[in-house]
């Protein structure tokens, strides 16, 4: 059925798509500081934790925007119109909450919130017409969710305040999200990158 092959089209591409991004995404987070230092100077320093919200926020997005996509590719450009609606109500309601409360960083939990909302209302959507099933992405969501949590206690506690540690700690989500390949998922990938690769040769 049509609706079933998109389910499982959908589905697939995010899961593979969040596990992909996340070491990208995090990796971001984590380098913020020395990146901020070569490009503006130490000065600027301060502003890395902003950067690993914003870091949270861009992996957040990258699912909501794939399930946007399917939206418009089917037509569906009202919904996405009401869901960008939603997107600036949201960001200027926390902005106005959170800015005040947190300061700089307030920026940062504004448009992680919005990402959120946004990522949360739009899978709720397809889930109920049934083009996406939340039980194949559902666990590397969850990975995310722990990855960035766990991170962001041991920023906080300078546990990777220096490279070797960041390192090590890339290395081993690289792992862990191998791990969460399956079979299918790796053949989407190698029959993905065959694809790109004959495109680069005609």
């Amino acid at each position: 059925y049509p609706r079933d092959r998109t389910r499982a089209q959908l589905s697939s591409l995010i899961r593979i798509t969040s596990l992909l991004v996340l070491p990208i995404t995090l990796g971001l987070g984590l380098a913020s500081g020395p990146i901020i230092g070569v490009l503006y100077g130490s000065e600027y320093a301060a502003a890395s934790p902003l950067v690993f919200v914003l870091s949270i926020a861009a992996f957040v997005d990258t699912l909501g925007t794939i399930a946007e996509n399917a939206l418009l590719g089917t037509g569906r450009s009202i919904q996405v119109l009401i869901l960008t609606g939603l997107q600036a109500a949201t960001i200027a309601i926390m902005s106005y909450l959170l800015i005040p409360a947190f300061g700089l960083i307030g920026i940062g939990y504004a448009t992680l919130a919005n990402s959120v909302v946004y990522a949360v209302v739009v899978s709720a959507y397809l889930r109920n017409r049934g083009e996406l099933g939340l039980r194949t992405i559902r666990a590397p969501v969850a990975l995310a969710s722990a990855s960035f949590a766990v991170a962001g206690a041991f920023l906080a506690l300078g546990w990777l305040n220096n490279f070797a540690m960041s390192a090590a700690f890339l290395a081993a989500l690289v792992v862990v999200v191998f791990t969460f390949l399956t079979d299918r998922d790796r053949f989407i990938l190698k029959d993905a990158l065959k694809g790109v690769f004959k495109g680069e040769k005609t």
